[in-house]
């Protein structure tokens, strides 16, 4: 299954909205995956070395998250978040895929959640092929300075938020860029809510004077 010119991305677009068993490990799902997080990213950063981050507007329920967030999470630092325990084997599989799409990034993006939680490999890998959507079960949300309560605060979203469990792209250090040393896999919804408190908060702040916005990978 191959996807080429503008006529194959709106193709490849519509193919994502089909069931994951259809496609039975096809590599060239698995890329469009891996594409689609890359590019979330890069337009996502491109955002922040262009605006003042206090005035973005991420989905219609920023209120609703930040609120939700702070009142479950309220002394979550998210400035530099802790990657310690957050890496795994297809974790680091997934990230291999990554690095083939983005040039720019040498080596080992790392990925911050365990979607195989005491799953044996061979079942993992054939997980890790059809589950690139990662809806999430027991256990298996990113826990940060032994927080637990990922799930339920998840959960609350999933008929709110569109897209609430795919997998996202998110940067350990807020002072720092997408790259090797500073990307891990969370699902949409966390990245919301890091995201927004780091926005609100004053910690994206930095971003315009340190960087500035790149051209599109799909254009160079």
């Amino acid at each position: 299954m191959l996807f080429q010119g503008a006529d194959g991305l709106i193709a490849g677009a519509n193919v994502l909205t089909r069931p994951a068993e259809e496609f039975d490990n096809d590599p060239s799902v698995e890329a469009l995956w891996a594409m689609k997080a890359l590019e979330h990213a890069e337009v996502y950063f491109n955002i922040l070395c262009s605006v003042d981050p206090k005035l973005l507007k991420l989905t219609p329920h920023d209120d609703n998250i930040y609120k939700t967030f702070r009142e479950e999470f309220p002394d979550l630092k998210v400035d530099i978040l802790d990657e310690e325990g957050l890496k795994s084997f297809e974790a680091k599989q997934f990230s291999n895929m990554l690095l083939h799409l983005a040039e720019p990034w040498p080596s080992g993006l790392k990925l911050g959640y365990n979607p195989f939680h005491d799953v044996d490999e061979e079942s993992s890998s054939d997980m890790l092929s059809k589950e690139l959507d990662i809806d999430f079960d027991d256990e298996m949300y990113l826990e940060i300075e032994g927080e637990t309560k990922w799930r339920p605060f998840c959960e609350k979203f999933k008929d709110v938020v569109e897209d609430y469990s795919f997998g996202t792209l998110l940067r350990l250090d807020h002072s720092g860029e997408y790259s090797e040393h500073n990307s891990i896999l969370v699902t949409r919804i966390q990245f919301y809510a890091i995201e927004l408190s780091r926005n609100r908060e004053g910690l994206n702040d930095c971003i315009r004077s340190k960087f500035k916005p790149r051209k599109s990978s799909k254009n160079q």
